[in-house]
């Protein structure tokens, strides 16, 4: 299919018009997600460490990069293209389209990488580039950023020479694709699907990660239910439906149950 016409199918699952509010109804894509973290609550682990787990799995093959075959060339850089887009989304929860569009460069950047020391990195995304007209803004964490950096500085410029014979080139996108434009979004998935298999979180999608990034945040404080509406941009009703009871609350307490061993620069440890 188009994939505008994929981006808007996905949105539908969010979209306030489409979701019903009768008591326990989910989206498929909630449903999944619970589903996830019930069979094993450790993947919560897997999920916040999974930028920087991959970061270090991509960075063994850029060491053996000059002796590799093409296949093992090909994976380390699906791994770096994983661990970035995660990132992205545990630094703040996006739609696919907005991950896969990313501009870390250019005019109108959606990363903003401070000058000077000590000061913080920023998501800013303008509200024409988001679905709901919403913009989108929020700081990048040291430990994220680095992640960022590292696809930036190593695996970004490998990508663009492996590809340049389909037009592929120094764009300001963050995932840069053929013809100049942006990754397609087959590509995407392909590497993103890869990334999860490898942090043994197969299922995961980059949709999910919106409820994973919600949910997270209300393990460490319980019926905020409106920052984490302004955390997705959703309307308070939608949130307030999933979220405060059944499968939502569970979802919490799970999550809660397991941050204490968290990385310790996520500022949770023994916030449950």
């Amino acid at each position: 299919m188009d994939e505008d016409l994929v981006f808007a199918l996905e949105d539908i699952a969010d979209d306030p018009d489409y979701v019903s509010d009768r008591a326990g109804e989910m989206s498929a894509t909630r449903e999944e997600f619970i589903r996830l973290i019930d069979r094993d609550p450790a993947v919560v682990r897997a999920i916040v460490t999974g930028p920087e787990t991959l970061l270090r799995e991509a960075r063994r093959g850029f060491d053996r990069w000059e002796r590799s075959r093409d296949a093992q060339k090909a994976e380390t850089l699906h791994l770096s293209i994983a661990s970035a887009a995660m990132a992205v989304q545990l630094a703040r929860p996006l739609r696919t389209r907005n991950v896969n569009e990313f501009d870390a460069g250019g005019q109108g950047a959606d990363l903003v990488v401070p000058r000077r020391a000590g000061a913080q990195a920023w998501i800013e995304i303008d509200r024409t580039k988001v679905k709901n007209r919403r913009a989108i803004e929020g700081p990048v964490p040291e430990w994220l950023l680095a992640v960022l950096e590292a696809w930036q500085d190593e695996g970004r410029p490998l990508w663009i020479a492996r590809h340049k014979k389909t037009g592929c080139r120094d764009t300001d996108a963050l995932f840069p694709g053929t013809r100049g434009g942006y990754l397609t979004r087959s590509t995407f998935n392909k590497c993103w699907n890869r990334g999860m298999a490898r942090l043994g979180l197969t299922g995961l999608t980059p949709h999910m990660m919106r409820h994973i990034a919600a949910t997270l945040y209300l393990a460490v404080n319980p019926g905020d239910y409106h920052v984490v509406a302004a955390l997705l941009c959703d309307e308070l009703k939608t949130v307030e439906q999933f979220y405060s009871r059944g499968e939502g609350r569970a979802a919490a307490e799970l999550f809660a149950q397991v941050l204490e061993d968290l990385h310790p620069t996520l500022g949770l440890r023994g916030a449950a």
